[in-house]
């Protein structure tokens, strides 16, 4: 996600699935709290973190297999 854009998009309200502690603008620098940003924004994590977390990762290791089995297959 593109907290410089939710900030310039003006987005008064976020709610997320899953904290990102490693690249996360929102979860790890705090942009969308920044004063310098004049807006007013909310941000709140979404009940269920583990189970969204879960989810994600599902859904890209389901698709990294797809793709490494699209790899394989030769086109002429």
């Amino acid at each position: 996600m593109c907290a410089g854009a939710i900030v310039g998009a003006r987005i008064k309200n976020l709610f997320y699935a899953v904290k990102d502690k490693d690249n996360g603008g929102v979860s790890r620098f705090n942009i969308l709290n920044n004063t310098n940003n004049h807006t007013t924004n909310s941000t709140q994590l979404c009940e269920f973190e583990k189970e969204n977390l879960d989810l994600i990762q599902i859904f890209f290791k389901n698709k990294r297999k797809l793709q490494k089995n699209k790899q394989k297959c030769v086109k002429f």
